[in-house]
This record gives structure tokens, C-alpha cells and sequence, in this order.
């Protein structure tokens, strides 16, 4: 009888180490690669193209060259209820949604060679 009882206790008591958990490494190791890639996607995409160097753009200057009605599609649901309240279905649907496009044209200077370029940028809103 003791012994039945001691097992029992020892394994309730034993604590959970999550990180021996392959699930738990597996997602820690993903989220790691996936904000590796994030950042080195943000340094590249702001680098000077003469100097190369990364994090480097600084918008001086910028001006709408552009606008642009547009469409993107949605995903909505809608929920059916009894009389008595209780959810009955829920229905998914795709639908049109009507947009706006806005670009804008950037006037760039690297802060560490000084070099001046322009690219663009575009935001886009719902209407």
C-alpha cells in the first residue's frame, strides 16, 4: 500500500521541464529563424547603395506621386442564431472590398557616406 502511494507522489512532484519538450525547441528554434530572417530582410532593404551599408536610409523628403483605386478580397463570416438564441451556423464568404493605393516618391540620404537617392514607397487603405 505504501508503495502504491509513493509512486504516485513521487510523480506528481516530479516538475515539467518544457524545454525538453521537442515541440517547445522546435517552436523556439522557428520563432528564432523567422526574426533572423526579419531583421536581416529590414538591414538589407534600408542599406545605401554605394556604401552598402546596412540600416543607412534616412528619408529626407516625401511627396504623393500617385493614387489608385483598387480591390482586395475578404474573407467574412456571418452567424446564424435560433430564436432561442443558440448559434445554429456560421457561413464564410469571400466579398470584394474596395481600396485606395497611395505612392509616394522618397528622397534618401545614407547617414554614413552622405550618398542622396530616391525610391518609392505605396500604402494602401480600405475605402
Amino acid at each position: 500500500m505504501q508503495g502504491s502511494g509513493s509512486s504516485s507522489s513521487t510523480f506528481a512532484s516530479q516538475p515539467t521541464n518544457l524545454l525538453s519538450e521537442p515541440c517547445v525547441i522546435c517552436g523556439l528554434v522557428g520563432a528564432g529563424a523567422l526574426l533572423f530572417i526579419v531583421v536581416l530582410w529590414n538591414g538589407a532593404s534600408n542599406a545605401c547603395p554605394q556604401c552598402h551599408k546596412w540600416w543607412a536610409r534616412q528619408v529626407q523628403a516625401s511627396h504623393e506621386i500617385g493614387r489608385a483605386l483598387s480591390s482586395r478580397t475578404q474573407t467574412s463570416e456571418a452567424k446564424t442564431y435560433s430564436t432561442s438564441g443558440q448559434h445554429v451556423s456560421t457561413t464564410r464568404y469571400k466579398q470584394r472590398v474596395p481600396t485606395e493605393r497611395i505612392t509616394y516618391l522618397n528622397a534618401c540620404q545614407c547617414k554614413h557616406c552622405g550618398h542622396k537617392w530616391s525610391d518609392t514607397s505605396a500604402v494602401e487603405h480600405d475605402l
